[in-house]
Parts: C-alpha cells; structure tokens; sequence
C-alpha cells in the first residue's frame, strides 16, 4: 500500500514537472516573434523630460550624459532580451 502511495505521488510529480516544462516552452515560444523590437526606441520626448526630472542643469553635456544613460539601459534591456531569447533566434536560422 504504501509503495503504491510513494508511486503515485512520484508519478504525479513527474507528470507535474513535464507539464510545467511543457508550458513554460509553450510561453517562451508565444512570446518569440522575429518582429518583435530588440532594442526599443528612444524618443526625444523621452530624453527631455528625463532631463527636466532628474537635472537642474541644461546643456549639451548633461543632455549628452542623461542620452547616454537612457541608451545604456535599453542596451542592457536588449542584451538581456538576446539572452532569453538566443534558442529561438537559433531555431530561426
């Protein structure tokens, strides 16, 4: 009886486990589209309020240090992407 027990909760487990696999794929691949954006966009409206909320100085080198800023976040937004996202870019070779 209770071998049968300790099998059937092993069984269910296993079955478990293939199941969350299963949909944790089936997620990565609905989320995988070649025309999605890897590196997003970066609007000048973007830039200039990001400026105007966090500098109390405007000029050339603070606009230029706050762009570089804003591009080193989406570069490692898209970095990151590329990471998740290199076995589907492979598959798609």
């Amino acid at each position: 009886m209770k071998n049968d027990l300790v099998k059937l909760v092993e069984d269910t487990l296993s079955e478990s486990k293939l199941q969350d696999d299963f949909q944790e794929d089936v997620q990565l691949n609905e989320r995988f589209h070649t025309k999605d954006e890897l590196l997003k966009g970066i609007t000048f409206e973007e830039l200039i309020d990001t400026v105007q909320s966090n500098e109390s100085k405007y000029d050339k080198a603070t606009v230029t240090k706050v762009f570089n800023e804003i591009l080193k976040m989406k570069l490692d937004d898209a970095k990151y992407e590329l990471k998740s996202k290199m076995s589907h870019i492979l598959k798609n070779l």
